[in-house]
């Protein structure tokens, strides 16, 4: 729902702000498990824009939608829309969406362990040329400092810069990022959280961020969306989402009912101001 407690309206047909337009995802696996259900969202061109909410909500799942990855996963999309760019690229495989400009950032960083940090650079599947490999140690001066160094020695951080830069040289428009801080000390996720932005503000790449930091992803992204049990039930501007009671209770640490779900407790409320 949207701040004023109305259901989102249709998302509007692609303009040249709108990089990626989702309407209406639903995502089944194994043909009987609904992990996605009419999932709306909007990704405007040099936005960064976040998906948060519990675990086992569907984040991860709208994100392998967009990136073409739901048939490695044994899902199927099976009602729904992903425009990009003003073009339908739904059950698009990764290797197409990659070549179009989108690129993901696994939950799971998918580097190779035997390869040293420049070798995982070049094996990214495009041609990376000087300039660019200079961009991505400019943007990274740490993981320069251990190009020749195997990727199995790296800290989580440099591991999560190793997996940016390597999407970086993917040449992308759109950057798909699942789950950034998993497991990493708070201050080296900060830091990540800041290069990101400055990839976001310095490159004009659009990123769309699945985070568990609901407080962290808010502060950092331009446009927030909550979703739970496959729906999104609140989005906004991230200023506006950070500042509205609901969501400082349920999901910034606030609350009371930690056993409930916002939808849970909102039912509730709704039930009580009918009958009151």
């Amino acid at each position: 729902m949207t701040l004023d407690g109305a259901m989102p309206t249709t998302v509007p047909a692609l303009t040249p702000d709108l990089l990626l337009r989702v309407e209406r995802l639903e995502v089944v696996y194994h043909r009987v498990a609904t992990a996605v259900q009419g999932v709306s969202l909007n990704v405007p061109r040099g936005k960064m824009v976040t998906l948060i909410g519990p675990n086992g909500a569907g984040k991860t799942t709208v994100l392998r939608a967009i990136g073409g990855f739901t048939a490695a996963e044994v899902a199927t999309i099976r009602d729904g829309e992903i425009a990009y760019m003003g073009r339908d690229i739904r059950g698009m495989p990764p290797e197409e969406t990659v070549r179009m400009g989108i690129v993901a950032v696994p939950e799971r960083v998918k580097i190779f362990d035997t390869l040293t940090v420049k070798e995982n650079l070049r094996a990214s599947g495009f041609p990376v040329e000087k300039a660019e490999m200079q961009g991505v140690w400019d943007m990274f001066p740490q993981l320069w400092q251990r190009r020749d160094v195997r990727a199995v020695l790296l800290s989580g951080g440099e591991r999560q810069m190793l997996a940016l830069g390597a999407a970086l040289c993917c040449k992308p428009s759109l950057m798909l990022i699942d789950e950034l801080s998993l497991g990493l000390a708070p201050k080296i996720a900060t830091d990540l959280f800041r290069l990101v932005r400055k990839l976001n503000e310095e490159r004009g790449i659009a990123i769309l961020l699945v985070e568990q930091n609901a407080r962290a992803a808010l502060e950092l992204a331009d446009i927030g969306y909550i979703i739970e049990s496959g729906r999104i039930v609140f989005e906004g501007s991230s200023e506006k989402l950070l500042g509205h009671g609901d969501v400082m209770e349920f999901y910034l640490g606030r609350s009371d009912e930690r056993s409930k779900s916002f939808r849970d407790v909102k039912q509730y409320r709704r039930k009580r101001r009918w009958w009151g």
